[in-house]
C-alpha cells in the first residue's frame, strides 16, 4: 500500500534510527523527535545539537538521508495520519 516498507529501529554504526525506509533506490533515515527534545537549552541542547550533526554527517557517509518529524507533525495512536504525514515528507525529499 505505501510503496516501501519502514523498518523501526534499525541500528546503524552506533546509532539506533527511529525508522529507515529504502524508496526509489533512496536510503532515508526517519528521526521523530519528541517534545522534550525542543524544550532543552543551555549546555544540554548545544551537546544535543552537536550529536545530532555527528549521526547526520555519520549517515550521510552511509548514503541515507536524514528526515526529522516533529511531534506535532506525528498525530501518535492514528495509523492513517502517520502515513499521510510520512508520504507529505518523503514527497519533500
Amino acid at each position: 500500500r505505501l510503496g516501501y516498507l519502514p523498518q523501526a529501529q534499525v541500528f546503524v554504526d552506533g546509532y539506533f534510527l527511529d525508522m529507515q525506509i529504502e524508496l526509489n533506490g533512496k536510503k532515508i533515515a526517519v528521526e521523530c523527535e519528541g517534545i522534550a527534545y525542543h524544550y532543552y537549552s543551555g549546555k544540554t541542547a548545544n551537546t544535543l545539537k552537536a550529536k545530532d550533526r555527528l549521526r547526520e554527517k555519520l549517515l550521510q557517509k552511509r548514503g541515507f538521508q536524514t528526515l526529522h518529524i516533529t511531534d506535532t507533525e506525528w498525530p501518535f495512536k492514528d495509523e492513517l495520519k502517520q502515513e499521510k504525514t510520512l508520504r507529505k515528507k518523503l514527497a519533500e525529499l
